[in-house]
């Protein structure tokens, strides 16, 4: 049996093209010109609200019938929207993911384009918008956004204790208490202007300051000499 006959007779559940074939055949008979026609149902507007969104679950078929009286052709669609929208429907996850991927390429060819075109400040303000447009997706995506939040929380922790870590934390003890009375002589020496505020020397390079400098007093210049000999010794020994 032909299929359009047996969806008039028997079976009243189709997909759009058996509605739109009857629809045609049936006015058609009544005399209205009419013209069978296929396309995509482009009524989803994409996420970023740039543009629609045509897929392929979005294909249907419907009905132009020739208005005599206006002169003009009219969409006749007889499909039910309950059709239309079992044929659309997609898992909101998956698509949500497709769309994105689908905005982000759009944004990247057109980056493309600007850059080809030696549009070099439309395209670096087209590659930042792109940047913004996928943190911003990251952000308030239910999922992503609590991960991408983690991700930069522990980041910045991260990035703080190893600023509060000092170069000297991996040494002994000893070494370490050592290396606090060297930065406290340094401090000292900052303030009585012997180095420079923001001179950070060695202990050798100190002990040469110290022997050369010009008004320094014999006794301090001793002291110091001693001291810095002794923690050259301590610190750098092969022994703990």
């Amino acid at each position: 049996m032909d299929p359009v006959k047996y969806f008039l007779t028997e079976q009243r559940q189709a997909h759009c093209e058996l509605y739109a074939s009857a629809t045609a055949l049936i006015l058609r008979g009544a005399g209205v010109p009419t013209r069978y026609v296929t396309g995509v149902i482009c009524n989803e507007r994409h996420p970023s609200g740039r543009y629609f969104l045509a897929r392929y679950g979005n294909a249907h078929a419907w009905v132009e019938a020739y208005d005599r009286q206006n002169k003009r052709w009219v969409v006749v669609d007889t499909t039910p929207p309950s059709v239309i929208a079992a044929a659309a429907r997609a898992d909101s996850w998956e698509e949500g993911i497709r769309s994105r991927g689908d905005y982000l390429r759009l944004a990247w060819f057109e980056v493309l384009s600007s850059l080809r075109r030696g549009h070099l400040a439309e395209g670096t303000m087209a590659a930042l918008a792109l940047i913004w447009e996928w943190v911003r997706y990251l952000m308030t995506h239910p999922v992503w956004g609590s991960l991408f939040g983690f991700a930069v929380g522990l980041t910045a922790w991260l990035l703080f204790h190893q600023r509060k870590r000092r170069p000297d934390d991996h040494l002994t003890p000893d070494r370490r208490k050592l290396q606090k009375e060297y930065r406290k002589l340094l401090r000292k020496l900052r303030r009585r202007r012997i180095i420079a505020r923001e001179e950070t020397p060695t202990a050798a390079e100190l002990l040469a300051i110290v022997g050369r400098h010009p008004t320094m007093p014999p006794q301090q210049r001793i002291a110091l000499t001693d001291f810095l000999n002794r923690y050259l010794v301590r610190r750098y020994s092969v022994r703990d």
